[in-house]
C-alpha cells in the first residue's frame, strides 16, 4: 500500500513539475527571455539521458522505450531545449502508449534541399531528423488540427487516464521554430504517432 501511494505522490509530483517547467519555458519564449544558445553536443548521449530519465515511467505501464540511434550524432544546437523537446515528446508516447507497446528514438541525417527520401552527404547544409514513434492510440484527425491553438484548452487523457495541460507539443512546435526547423506529425489511430523535428 505504501509503494502504492508513494508511486501516485511521484506521478502527481512529476505531472505538476512537468506542467509549471513547460508553462514557464512558454512564457519566456513568448517573452523573449528565452535566449537561443546554441553549442555542440552529443545528440545520441540526449536521447540515453532522456530514455534513462523516464524508464521508471515506461516500465510503469510496461511499455518499451528504446533507442535506434547506432552511431554519435553531433548537432549544434540549444541543447537545453532540445533536452524539453525530446523530455516532451517522450513523455507523451509513454502518455499515449498502451501497457505492453513500445516507444523509440530515431535519426537520420538530412540536407536543406533534399526530399524526403533522399540522404545527400556532399552538402555542407546537414541537419539531423530526429523522431519518436509509438505503437499508441494515434490522435484523431479532428484533433491534429487543434492541438497546436494555445486559446483551445485541448487536451487529451492518457491510455492510464493521465492528465495534460495542452501546452507541451505547442513549446516544442515553437522550440523546433526557434531553430529554424519544423515539428512534423505521422499519426494513425489505434496505430501510432511518429513526431519528427
Amino acid at each position: 500500500e505504501i509503494r502504492e501511494y508513494l508511486q501516485k505522490v511521484r506521478d502527481s509530483s512529476y505531472g505538476a513539475f512537468s506542467l509549471l517547467e513547460n508553462l514557464l519555458n512558454w512564457s519566456r519564449l513568448q517573452t523573449g527571455r528565452m535566449q537561443y544558445n546554441p553549442t555542440e553536443f552529443n545528440l545520441t548521449e540526449a536521447v540515453t539521458g532522456i530514455i534513462s530519465l523516464l524508464n521508471s515511467n515506461a516500465q510503469g505501464k510496461n511499455i518499451h522505450l528504446y533507442s535506434n540511434l547506432r552511431e554519435d550524432y553531433h548537432v549544434f544546437a540549444d541543447h537545453q531545449m532540445v533536452h524539453s523537446i525530446l523530455l516532451n515528446l517522450a513523455t507523451n508516447a509513454i502518455k499515449f502508449t498502451y501497457p505492453g507497446g513500445s516507444v523509440r528514438f530515431d535519426a537520420k541525417i538530412k540536407t536543406i534541399d533534399e526530399g524526403q527520401d533522399k540522404i545527400w552527404f556532399e552538402n555542407d547544409q546537414k541537419y539531423v531528423e530526429i523522431s519518436i514513434t509509438d505503437t499508441g492510440t494515434g490522435i484523431p484527425a479532428e484533433a491534429l488540427g487543434r492541438i497546436f491553438k494555445i486559446d483551445d484548452h485541448f487536451s487529451l487523457a492518457g491510455t492510464s487516464n493521465e492528465k495534460g495541460a495542452g501546452l507541451g507539443l505547442i513549446l516544442v512546435k515553437e522550440m523546433a521554430e526557434k531553430h529554424g526547423g519544423t515539428l512534423h506529425i505521422v499519426s494513425q489511430e489505434g496505430i501510432g504517432s511518429t513526431f519528427s523535428f
